[in-house]
């Protein structure tokens, strides 16, 4: 087949008339210009159709969408002979009505396939699709977009990862607190304390706390020289209230000095190798309980 500039105007009118009756709705008359075994597949995964019927269904479903709200822009359109058919291929910009202006929507591919029947020309496969954004120039395929972009998804994964294991930690920690809480605000005297000891104990192993020696509330007695002392021994499992001397070795004097300054103070002190046996050989001389796992 030779394409003569008569028979190239003779397809284009029947391509442009096709859709120029598309954009405006017009759904009937672009069904007319269609192959009885047409095979259109449009830009999106759903649009894939067989048949004249299928297609003609799918422009009156669309009709209301598209009549006056789309505009085929900066058209390039070339017809070549493909025996014994002919291919039109098409590139353009799809403009979209908004309701206050038109917008520029995306790049659209179109290639169309005609043949000559006894009522004229008539498309008998449409293919359209959207040029892939991502692919850079002299690319194919997008690889280093692709890259980059898996590289940004996972960094996002490990933020977002460590975001929710920090604020999993944050409700672990909330809960642990209220469970003493509820514990604390369930004392009737002091002899209940040592239940509270046990609970924060609890609560610190189950955040991974592992090494408690023992947890213990301290009441002091200034004038007197100690403090009422309310313990729980993990290790051990047993509980003790004692009332215990603080004057008469310096870690103690330390360790009371420090906590009669007021609310949020701490003590932090360090025994080892012969001051160990030292620290045990003072405690038997007191009536605290004998921490038998000191020995080792």
């Amino acid at each position: 087949m030779k394409l003569t500039k008569k028979l190239e105007a003779e397809i284009l009118k029947v391509y442009n008339a096709y859709w120029d009756s598309y954009v405006k709705g017009t759904w009937k008359k672009s069904a007319s210009f269609l192959d009885d075994n047409i095979v259109m597949i449009g830009s999106t995964e759903d649009e894939v159709y067989r048949t004249k019927k299928q297609a003609a269904k799918f422009f009156k479903d669309s009709a209301p969408e598209v009549a006056g709200k789309i505009e085929m822009r900066n058209r390039e359109i070339d017809v070549t002979p493909a025996e014994p058919y002919v291919m039109v291929n098409e590139q353009f910009d799809l403009y979209i009505n908004t309701g206050e202006l038109w917008e520029f929507y995306s790049k659209i591919r179109l290639t169309s396939l005609l043949k000559k029947t006894r009522q004229g020309w008539k498309f008998i496969q449409q293919h359209g699709s959207v040029p892939d954004g991502k692919v850079g120039e002299n690319e194919t395929i997008a690889f280093s977009k692709i890259s980059k972009e898996n590289i940004e998804l996972r960094d996002a994964i490990k933020r977002r990862t460590v975001e929710l294991e920090n604020k999993n930690r944050e409700l672990e920690i909330e809960t642990a607190l209220e469970k003493v809480r509820t514990v604390a605000m369930g004392m009737k005297e002091p002899a209940d304390m040592p239940d509270v000891c046990k609970t924060i104990s609890l609560q610190l192993h189950s955040l991974g706390v592992n090494e408690i020696r023992n947890v213990q509330t301290a009441i002091f007695y200034e004038n007197r020289g100690t403090y009422m002392n309310y313990e729980y021994y993990a290790k051990h499992k047993k509980t003790f209230i004692t009332e215990t001397v603080y004057t008469n070795h310096k870690v103690g004097k330390a360790f009371a000095k420090k906590m009669l300054q007021g609310k949020g103070e701490f003590y932090i002190t360090h025994i080892k190798g012969k001051k160990v046996k030292d620290w045990i050989a003072y405690q038997k001389t007191t009536n605290v309980f004998i921490d038998r796992f000191l020995e080792k």
